[in-house]
């Protein structure tokens, strides 16, 4: 099927976005659901329910239908507030699952915190899971703040790779040595063998490592406020996301280069409580 590339979006033409240039597809849609601005999009029924638990009930039972044109069901909720585009890349999508793969989803990055809200909402666990795992991609990327909001955003939407993997950065960040300070004495092993918590808790502390050369009053303050920043960043965690940034920096902290002692996104997700 012959698609618009997905950085190519035509508002005159949103159907195109998902079903193509083939208007005689696009006829044989049963349904339509509409987006903000009263934008009516065709979709057929035994496709998008194949992908979404809310819309083969909604499709099945005329729920949150709001009028019927040629005897077609026609959803207002709750495409009503999402923006034809979010929505045509939604539809996309579902109609065609292998575009959203790292390079595809990459091109739509401005509406994928819309798409997993919407993907949330009606309840499409495929789709989910390849946002889910394409953002936890990322979380390395982003700064302490960013994190925060990140992980929030993934608890709410059930994010559960995402969540890992942002716990990891914050704990990452708050236990990161400066440049500067860093020496060669800090030789350890990158990863941390799986699974990744309980051995490591267990295990005995490191033998103290050589003194660093002594630090000037005004870098220590420096460091202290450093610190007294990052650590009120946290304020905005859960319960359960600041006790795991908590138990990592415990952790990584009885062994000598903490930032390399805290465990992939993978491990930590498989050894964090769903």
């Amino acid at each position: 099927m012959d698609l618009p590339a997905l950085d190519a979006f035509d508002a005159s033409q949103p159907q195109a976005f998902y079903l193509g240039p083939d208007e005689e597809f696009a006829g044989l849609a049963d349904a339509a659901v509409v987006a903000q601005g009263d934008c009516k999009l065709a979709v057929h029924t035994h496709v998008v329910s194949l992908h979404s638990r809310v819309l083969k009930s909604a499709f099945a039972t005329g729920a949150g239908a709001g009028g019927a044109a040629e005897g077609k069901v026609c959803l207002k909720a709750p495409f009503e507030d999402f923006s034809p585009l979010t929505t045509a890349a939604f539809l996309r999508l579902l109609y065609h699952p292998d575009h959203a793969c790292p390079a595809n989803l990459k091109k739509l990055a401005a509406e994928l915190p819309s798409l997993v809200r919407l993907a949330d909402q009606l309840d499409c666990p495929g789709l989910m899971a390849k946002l889910d795992a394409f953002l936890a991609d990322y979380a390395d990327d982003l700064e302490m703040d960013e994190a925060v909001a990140s992980v929030n955003f993934a608890e709410k939407m059930s994010l559960e790779r995402l969540r890992a993997a942002d716990i990891r950065r914050i704990a990452s960040l708050l236990t990161a040595k400066p440049p500067e300070e860093e020496q060669d004495f800090f030789a350890l092993p990158a990863e941390l063998p799986a699974p990744v918590l309980l051995p490591v808790m267990a295990a005995p502390a490191a033998p103290p490592a050589p003194s660093p050369p002594a630090d000037t009053a005004a870098k220590d303050e420096e460091d202290v406020l450093e610190a007294a920043a990052a650590t009120s960043a946290l304020k905005g965690l859960s319960p359960s996301a600041l006790m795991a940034v908590l138990t990592l920096c415990v952790v990584a902290a009885r062994r000598c280069d903490a930032s390399k002692c805290i465990p992939k996104a993978g491990d930590l997700f498989a050894a964090l409580p769903h």
